[in-house]
């Protein structure tokens, strides 16, 4: 699937940033 791969290269380029988003959301929850 074409868009599948472009989701998975945006992904790829920006996984540090998005980890780093969903840890904070974790973080805030589990207060």
């Amino acid at each position: 699937n074409k868009s599948d791969k472009k989701f998975y290269t945006w992904y790829k380029k920006h996984s540090k940033a998005f980890y780093d988003i969903l840890t904070k959301i974790t973080i805030l929850i589990s207060r």
